[in-house]
């Protein structure tokens, strides 16, 4: 019953946001209701933790993860739902950003890049939503470009393409295409930690889904990408929303054992966390 009034909530101020002002209230108004979401059933803070000093700010339901580099600065991979990146700032401190890494351009991984002023790499078929283009097909993030809008990102944009390695400082990330959730969804792999966005989720800790359906455009192509995952050597995986699964390559085959009909690639946790709680509390 709770989680079905989370989401009549979510519709209701989504929708009212939307017939008040437009873009940015619609935007704002759809943050705040997927925020009261995870107030109700937050994922565990838990699962925020990784190997090498790396630390995760959320904000309204979306981790960022923050990479400190040899040189006193950051990368952050994705960054969250808010176009302030206020819990991003209150996580960062006076160390400098040195890039952003986004495994996909969704509002709720991409706002924070409207607030700061470092170079953006994305999948090359994402970036057109990061210059205020439409860029998507699936069915909830296609509504939330038309009436929402994606925060114009303020930093220089780099796209790229499967294999691409962006290095920063001592950190090396290599790019692994994992289209599916979006056709330009890109998986970093950080040494054995791979970071996954929404095309490698485990809501439930213990087994590996793509974005459910209605947010992933073409889930059979999701499967190819989880199949491309099944070989390399990833010793965590940390996706956006939930956090962090160690040793995930059992999970990431059993998970491929559902790739045999329409059917089985539609299953996805239905009693789940909706996704991390805030950081700090009220942002």
């Amino acid at each position: 019953m709770m989680r079905m009034q989370a989401l009549v909530t979510t519709a209701v101020l989504t929708m009212s946001s939307t017939a008040m002002t437009g873009c940015a209230v619609s935007r704002e108004g759809g943050a705040r209701a997927f925020q009261a979401m995870t107030k109700l059933n937050p994922s565990s803070l838990d699962r925020r933790s990784l190997p090498g000093g790396i630390e995760s700010a959320c904000s309204r339901g979306s981790i960022t993860w923050v990479v400190p580099t040899d040189d006193g600065g950051v990368v952050l991979v994705d960054t969250g739902f808010d176009d302030q990146a206020r819990a991003i700032v209150h996580v960062v401190g006076d160390r400098p950003i040195r890039a952003i890494l986004l495994t996909h351009a969704h509002v709720d991984h991409a706002a924070g890049t409207a607030a700061i002023d470092a170079p953006v790499y994305v999948g090359r078929r994402d970036a057109p939503a990061l210059r205020g283009e439409h860029a998507f097909a699936a069915l909830y993030p296609h509504l939330g470009e038309a009436f929402g809008g994606i925060p114009i990102a303020r930093g220089p944009i780099h796209e790229v393409d499967d294999g691409a390695v962006v290095v920063v400082g001592n950190r090396r990330f290599r790019a692994i295409a994992t289209p599916g959730h979006t056709w330009g969804s890109i998986s970093w792999l950080l040494d054995d930690i791979l970071f996954g966005g929404d095309a490698v989720q485990s809501p439930l800790g213990d087994g590996v889904f793509p974005a459910p359906t209605g947010f992933t455009v073409d889930m059979r192509v999701a499967y190819d990408s989880l199949r491309r995952l099944r070989d390399v050597d990833i010793a965590w995986l940390a996706d956006a929303h939930y956090g962090v699964l160690p040793q995930p390559r059992t999970a990431i085959r059993r998970a491929l054992e559902r790739d045999h009909s329409d059917v089985e690639r539609l299953v996805y946790p239905g009693l789940r966390p909706v996704g991390c709680g805030d950081d700090p509390p009220g942002t």
